[in-house]
């Protein structure tokens, strides 16, 4: 867990391949800064290419926050 976003370890049904899922923490889900950060960094990081650094796919804002549920 990072300060402003959580990290999940997921399976990407249509690929079938483990990948990562970083998340906003709900604490800065209001938060105009905190969303801007996110934002910025999801650009960042898609913008870089080495085999030590995750790739981004995807990056996409919720219409409404949804609860997560096991």
């Amino acid at each position: 867990m990072g300060g402003m976003g959580e990290v999940w370890q997921a399976t990407d049904l249509l690929l079938n391949r483990r990948v990562a899922v970083k998340m906003l923490r709900p604490e800065h889900a209001h938060d105009a800064d905190g969303q801007a950060r996110f934002r910025a960094e999801a650009h960042y990081a898609g913008s870089l290419s080495h085999p030590n650094i995750a790739h981004v796919y995807d990056y996409a804002r919720p219409s409404r926050p949804t609860p997560v549920t096991w």
